[in-house]
């Protein structure tokens, strides 16, 4: 079986060492590992260089991060692709514990699992990955149907999944056009043509949460979401209905999840348009929720002193 792990940097020199040493440190050692240097303008360039054959250096002008991940794919030799961003790492049984799942159930076209989070400056562990009680995976290595597969019962993150190049031939690249959740997009996009997924409960990555301030613009970044929204709406719509209603929980899962955030920074707008344009594609709970918090809105404040979902 050959891996082609794919590892976009741009302005990492503080990290990409940790990255790469983690592909090299795989129990089961990947075909190729090719570094996508995005146009840094730091000391990446002669940190990855420095790994001489072990590592295929390809270096653009600065694009994004989709552009550097379309790169490494068409440039892949191998028959998988598994990408990991270059401030995190990987398990060093990541790559083995795919392998095995595959072997179970050869069917499989892409695999994920979950990952482990930690605060890149004191190094503790935030988030520690735990299995739901009810377990909806398959002979303990494949969910049923991605799109259905929403936390607490699996969780999935780019720096995990590993995908078959034959199926960026049926659902295209990653959209460079998006600035943010390009990769939601494309795990969507797969999930609607190949629903099968190959999992496992063992933690994959390690991915490090660095302290920064987020800005964050209501109106404009709400908008884009919305937009991408009604796109992947459009895009099952186009397929049929079958497609329609296995995106519904997932769209849901997203939707939920940015009316906590729009909690968490006061974002009424968004809460409204939500109520007017989805509340019948919102759970029961949340439902309430919204009804709730955009009649009575003192209510929000109260809310954000308590942990929600």
């Amino acid at each position: 079986m050959k891996i082609t792990t794919i590892i976009t940097a741009y302005n990492v020199e503080k990290y990409i060492n940790r990255s790469i040493n983690s592909v090299l440190s795989q129990t089961f050692k990947p075909y190729e590992i090719i570094v996508v240097d995005d146009g840094s303008t730091d000391n990446t360039a002669e940190l990855i260089q420095a790994y001489g054959d072990n590592v295929i250096y390809l270096h653009k002008k600065n694009g994004g991060a989709s552009s550097a991940r379309n790169l490494g794919v068409t440039q892949a030799k191998g028959d998988w692709v598994a990408f990991l961003d270059s401030d995190d790492e990987w398990i060093e049984g990541h790559l083995e514990n795919f392998v095995l799942t595959i072997a179970k159930r050869q069917t499989l076209m892409w695999y994920g699992a979950p990952a482990d989070s930690y605060n890149e400056r004191s190094g503790k562990l935030i988030h520690k990955y735990k299995k739901c009680s009810k377990d909806l995976l398959i002979d303990n290595c494949y969910f049923s149907d991605y799109l259905n597969t929403v936390p607490p019962y699996g969780f999935f993150t780019t720096d995990t999944f590993i995908i078959h190049r034959q199926v960026f031939e049926k659902v295209g690249l990653f959209d460079e056009s998006m600035k943010n959740g390009q990769d939601l997009d494309m795990w969507f996009r797969i999930g609607l043509h190949y629903p099968e997924v190959g999992y496992t409960h063992a933690a994959g990555a390690k991915i490090y949460r660095r302290d920064k301030s987020i800005s964050f613009t209501k109106k404009r970044d709400f908008n884009r979401f919305i937009r991408w929204i009604e796109q992947c709406q459009d895009t099952a719509r186009k397929l049929g209905d079958l497609y329609v209603k296995r995106a519904q929980p997932r769209i849901r899962f997203w939707l939920e999840r940015r009316i906590r955030t729009s909690i968490t920074h006061d974002d009424t707008e968004a809460l409204h348009a939500i109520r007017r344009g989805y509340l019948n594609v919102l759970g029961i709970e949340y439902r309430s929720l919204l009804l709730l918090i955009t009649t009575f809105p003192v209510l929000i404040k109260i809310i954000k002193q308590i942990k929600i979902g």
